[in-house]
């Protein structure tokens, strides 16, 4: 998956190796080859090991250890890989510029953003129309999700260099995620004439392939994973997942087991197949095979809440709770299992319950979002602790400010604290535009009922427009406002006025 030689190591680089160097210049491009071939075909201890022997002769330095640092970073190990690439630099080694830009990819793999773009604009500054370059830029985009940029730059680095392999491949990727399928399949089949049996290439092949429901063609690249690899969990769940998109249901079940057998560790194979399962009504069996996999993976959230979606079917709602607390309690960090046990608790009125673990949560500084805030706020209005929940909008007000969502429960705050003039101003912020301004406009109106304000309420509600119970009610609410003031026309008027 690599650009060709020439591109990749540079023209100065392609020369006969020096007497006694211990390699011929034709060992030398053999070698070469098949690292990259290796490197590929991810066999990655073949690959390190040809990558450490052509580093070892003189002028191949960066070739070599820029191969070796990719293949730490293909694996994973990006802290090694960066480690290793910077003593190099470091060390003033010659030919730095292959070493840099696999440091670059491992920085962009890793995460580490900032010190990517610092680097790519140092080298650009050498060559930027390198098509490595060119490349993790586009990379650097991909990871960002900035995906029409990606194509842009993809695109230019397969034009500088037709055989730039991890240009081609992330192309294919990136039109994948643009839904652009038919032209994937073209870039997946041309990575293929060179490498026919590389099974990542074929995964992404049969995956397009299936997106644009070409079953024949998908189930084929799917069977010729398994050739190279009979035991493949992956090839076995994709296959499951064509013929559940055929809606050969028991087929699929049979294909999801046969990939669990060889994979146990594959959650999204234990999530379709409980899938598979609900859909045709099998729900004991559906939940048993939910928990073997949680079984297995303990902290699994898409597991987790296919769990208690399934439990909810069955209406197990006590063992759903149990199941909610306990995984809560034990994976206090994750944002859905916090809000779900939270409002399960509210469902029930567990109101107190629900303010001790909306308290424990923000003692133990968890990141916040916007939904667990305004859940926060909603608990602690269920405990009338009025002045706590207008504490927490505040602070989300200044992170987020003027959201109307943040807004409207600020001013519902006041007015349950009968707060009515601070209540009043809190409403009148809620802009036109929300889709809560029309319920903002209601509680308005109510305030000034609650201030003694009848016909001020009155015309209020007159010029609110609502559809279904809502505007029922609010019609109720008019002809009762307008009952109330022909009883007692003075009264009202008088009290308007105060």
């Amino acid at each position: 998956m690599f650009g060709s030689i020439a591109v990749w190591l540079g023209a100065s680089q392609l020369h006969a190796a020096p007497p006694g160097s211990g390699m011929r210049a034709g060992s030398l491009v053999s070698a070469l080859t098949t690292a990259r071939r290796a490197e590929v075909a991810r066999d990655f201890g073949k690959a390190y090991g040809l990558y450490d022997a052509i580093e070892k002769q003189p002028d191949m330095l960066g070739v070599g250890m820029a191969g070796k640092v990719r293949i730490l970073s293909s694996q994973g190990n990006y802290a090694r890989a960066i480690e290793m690439a910077t003593e190099f630099i470091d060390a003033g080694n010659p030919f730095q510029f292959e070493v840099r830009l696999a440091r670059t990819e491992a920085w962009i793999r890793s995460g580490d953003r900032e010190k990517c773009v610092k680097e790519l604009e140092r080298i650009e500054r050498i060559d930027a129309s390198h098509p490595e370059v060119i490349f993790q830029r586009g990379l650097l985009a991909f990871e960002n999700k900035e995906y029409l940029t990606a194509r842009t730059l993809f695109t230019r680095a397969v034009k500088t260099d037709d055989k730039h392999l991890r240009a081609r491949f992330h192309l294919g990727r990136v039109l994948m995620q643009l839904a652009s399928y038919d032209q994937a399949i073209a870039e997946f089949n041309i990575l293929l004439d060179g490498y026919p049996n590389q099974v990542e290439f074929l995964g992404y092949l049969g995956d397009s392939l299936l997106a644009v429901r070409r079953y024949k063609d998908a189930i084929d690249a799917y069977r010729r994973i398994l050739k190279e690899n009979p035991a493949s969990g992956l090839a076995y769940e994709r296959l499951a997942d064509v013929e559940v998109e055929k809606s050969n249901l028991d087929q699929g079940i049979d294909l999801y087991k046969q990939s669990l057998e060889f994979d146990a560790m594959r959650a999204t194979a234990s999530l379709k197949l409980s899938k598979v399962y609900q859909r045709k009504g099998r729900l004991a069996e559906a939940r048993i095979e939910l928990q073997k996999a949680i079984n297995r993976a303990p902290s699994n959230e898409s597991l987790a809440q296919e769990f208690v979606a399934v439990l909810e079917k069955e209406r197990r709602f006590d063992q759903a709770g149990i199941f909610l607390k306990n995984f809560h309690e034990r994976f206090a960090d994750n944002t859905w299992a916090f809000v779900r046990y939270t409002r399960m608790l509210l469902a029930l009125d567990e109101n107190k319950e629900a303010k001790s673990v909306v308290e424990r949560h923000l003692a133990q500084r968890h990141e916040q979002s916007l939904e667990t805030i305004l859940l926060t706020a909603e608990v602690y209005r269920r405990n009338e602790a009025y002045a706590k929940a207008l504490a927490v909008l505040e602070d989300a007000n200044k992170t987020w400010p003027d959201t109307d969502l943040v807004l409207f429960n600020m001013a519902v705050i006041k007015d349950l604290d009968q707060k009515n003039k601070e209540a009043l101003d809190a409403y009148a912020k809620v802009p036109p535009s929300s889709s809560l301004y029309s319920k903002a406009v209601v509680n308005t109106a109510l305030v000034h009922e609650r201030m003694g304000k009848t016909d001020v309420a009155l015309r209020i509600l007159q010029g609110v427009e609502l559809p279904g119970t809502e505007g029922a009610l609010v019609r109720a609410k008019i002809k009762e406002l307008a009952m109330s003031m022909e009883r007692n026309p003075a009264s009202a008027e008088g009290k308007s006025k105060k």
